[in-house]
């Protein structure tokens, strides 16, 4: 009988949800949205972990599940008993952070560092001891660099600062006021909230490209923030060497050189030798990988690489 695994990985904007079987070939896959306790609240939170896995889970039956690993942050703060309401086995679910899921998607390997740039954004370092140190991860209050949030906020105050006088015209402002669909900077006081500001970061990208410098200043000052963070781990822990990789992953790092170029210049000021990758897979992979370890099967390099090739097949068709 084929066993399979299912992983959820979540957070303020988005949540995904992969189901694969014992060779690491992914079967189903599920997308919705926030599911970060502390971003969407309670009810939405399993709203969406709930949505995303029954879109994974659809061609299967449930009691084939061996293992169930959710990754969301703050998620355990909710209990166990609305797992069966949700059509989640308890018994068979273990919940973990995304720090480390994220670590071991985007490396697949036991040791290195992995920079998430996501609605929030944290560093996390593993040396060849097994040493660990992480850095960020604050959340939306104190306001995480280099992340979506923070990104957001900082143009959201960009914008007010203009409408008061006490800063340069931007962009922005336009992005901003069509964003929440009004038509003067005062009405954003009726309708920011720690639940809706994240998605403007893309927006933030958008007039950076178009020659706004604002915006510009924004995303270099965000990297090198980001950049700061990551020297702080490599050198706490001595791995600026190159046997470790360091890659950056999560939406935010999708904006390419934008964010790519001011980070590197700012990281290779202290740390020379570490080298740069590309991630192997998303968080969510990585929380499968954990769900593979709670069973015992091993991270074969077979294995990961038919999670790795099946999961961008699933991209390429979901």
């Amino acid at each position: 009988m084929v066993m399979y695994y299912l992983a959820v990985d979540g957070g303020g904007t988005k949540t995904e949800a992969i189901l694969g079987d014992e060779s690491g070939q992914l079967v189903g896959r599920g997308r919705s949205g926030g599911s970060n306790p502390n971003f969407v609240g309670q009810q939405q939170a399993m709203d969406s972990i709930k949505e995303a896995i029954d879109q994974a889970c659809r061609r299967i039956d449930r009691k084939d599940i061996a293992r169930i690993a959710l990754c969301v942050p703050g998620l355990e703060t909710l209990g166990r008993d609305w797992l069966e309401e949700a059509g989640i086995d308890a018994s068979r679910t273990f919940f973990d952070n995304d720090v480390q899921s994220t670590f071991y998607g985007t490396l697949g390997e036991e040791s290195g560092v992995v920079v998430l740039a996501g609605t929030g954004s944290f560093v996390i370092g593993i040396d060849a001891a097994g040493q660990m140190l992480t850095v960020g991860g604050w959340g939306p209050i104190v306001g995480d660099s280099g992340s979506g949030q923070q990104i957001a906020a900082e143009a959201l105050r960009a914008v007010s600062r203009h409408h008061d006088g006490m800063g340069p015209a931007t962009a922005l402002t336009e992005k901003v006021l069509q964003y929440y669909g009004i038509d003067h900077p005062q009405r954003l006081k009726f309708k920011m909230s720690l639940d809706n500001i994240s998605k403007l970061a893309p927006k933030v990208a958008e007039c950076a490209r178009e020659g706004d410098e604002v915006a510009g200043r924004i995303i270099t000052r965000e990297a090198e923030k980001m950049a700061e963070m990551a020297i702080r781990v490599v050198t706490g822990l001595d791995m600026d060497d190159e046997q470790y990789v360091l890659a950056v992953t999560g939406g935010i790092a999708n904006f390419g050189p934008l964010l790519m170029e001011p980070f590197e210049r700012k990281l290779r000021t202290v740390c020379a030798r570490i080298r740069m990758v590309k991630p192997l897979l998303p968080p969510a992979g990585g929380a499968l990988l954990m769900a593979y370890r709670k069973d015992g099967i091993p991270w074969t390099v077979s294995l990961k690489e038919t999670l790795a090739t099946s999961y961008r097949t699933f991209m390429g068709t979901s």
